[in-house]
């Protein structure tokens, strides 16, 4: 038996990837319905696989979706939101 609900767990670490939400698209000026991913799916976070671990890892930092926002891919035109 868990401690915390589930809903707080996915709310402090960024794991419940592919949910979908309604959020404004700063690129398309208006809400749309985007996709939640991985920090390491940012384009910063592909160059190297380096890069890729470190963003991997900041999916399990406590707190980090909540101090910078959950990442989300825009259906309407692809950019990603943070």
């Amino acid at each position: 038996m868990s401690l915390l609900p589930e809903n707080i767990v996915n709310y402090l670490f960024n794991l419940d990837r592919g949910e979908r939400r309604d959020r404004f698209c700063r690129t398309c000026g208006e809400i749309t319905s985007q996709i939640a991913i991985s920090y390491s799916d940012i384009p910063t976070f592909r160059r190297h696989e380096v890069q890729r671990i470190a963003g991997r890892l900041l999916d399990f930092v406590p707190g980090m979706s909540v101090l910078s926002g959950r990442p989300t891919v825009c259906g309407g035109c692809r950019t990603v939101n943070r």
